[in-house]
């Protein structure tokens, strides 16, 4: 199971770093074919969120593996503590920072409760 779990994860990282590339280079015109040029403001955005995915696939499955050793408690807190510091985040950086300030603050907190979820499944 091990091994299935770090091969999944592994594929799952490589697809999101070729889509990750992809927007780094080709962003902005993606943003300006698929919605049109009033969109393309939203590269910073958009350049936030995609780093914010892949790190978030570099984590990996750890809340899933947390919920499958029957520590579905811990996930939820883990996911509730996300929930509210996106919040306060979002209040915060949306205030300073516009729409830009709303992806960081998403980023950010994915990023923590992925990191959280990884520590607490390696001390156990």
């Amino acid at each position: 199971m091990q091994k299935l779990i770090k091969a999944f994860s592994l594929l799952w990282f490589a697809g999101a770093l070729g889509v990750f590339t992809v927007l780094l280079i080709w962003g902005r015109l993606i943003l300006e074919i698929l919605f049109g040029p009033d969109f393309v403001s939203a590269w910073g955005a958009t350049r936030s969120l995609a780093f914010g995915y892949l790190m978030s696939c570099l984590f990996g499955m750890a809340a899933i593996v947390l919920n499958k050793m029957g520590d579905a408690k811990t996930t939820a807190k883990l996911f509730t503590a996300e929930a509210a510091m996106n919040i306060l985040f979002n209040l915060l950086l949306i205030l300073l920072f516009g729409h830009i300030g709303a992806a960081l603050a998403l980023v950010v907190t994915t990023i923590g409760w992925k990191c959280s979820a990884v520590w607490i499944f390696y001390r156990r």
